[in-house]
């Protein structure tokens, strides 16, 4: 059994390049603007916050001291970061609510167990097998009625 746990050294590796990618484009941002030539567009900033950057992008405006008084970009910025947090935390609680629900593609990530990917499909297959069910035991049930059922002691 392997030591290193996959998810978290794909999710680990993925927000720290999205952080560093970020903070880069910050820095890259700021040399251009200090020598009058061609900008990084902030859609671009915009877009490392909502996709996690973020941290690395708040760090960098503090460090390089850029972007900090222009209030239009940060209140977009903003957005963006409350955007990323909120779609992160809303898909950690479906998915704990919900696991069905989970792709099967980060089933197989996660490892997760095999049996709850079938238990998956065949939620749908299973009503009409409960409905026959139901409709043998009403037969039983009347058959035993019209035959005058079982017989109480206390009668």
């Amino acid at each position: 059994m392997s030591i290193i746990n996959k998810p978290l050294v794909l999710i680990g590796g993925y927000v720290v390049s999205i952080n560093a990618g970020a903070a880069g484009l910050f820095f890259y941002d700021k040399k251009q603007a200090v020598q009058h030539k061609w900008r990084v567009p902030e859609k671009t900033l915009h877009l490392t916050g909502l996709l996690g950057g973020w941290i690395g992008g708040m760090w960098a405006m503090q460090a390089f001291k850029h972007k900090r008084s222009k209030q239009s970009f940060k209140n977009v910025y903003f957005t963006a970061v409350a955007a990323n947090v909120g779609i992160v935390g809303a898909s950690i609680l479906i998915f704990k609510k919900f696991p069905q629900y989970i792709p099967n593609q980060l089933r197989t990530l996660f490892n997760l167990p095999r049996n709850q990917i079938i238990q998956q499909k065949p939620q749908f297959n299973q009503q009409p097998q409960k409905f026959q069910t139901i409709v043998e035991e009403e037969e039983i049930i009347t058959n035993k009625k019209k035959r005058g059922g079982r017989k109480n002691k206390n009668n």
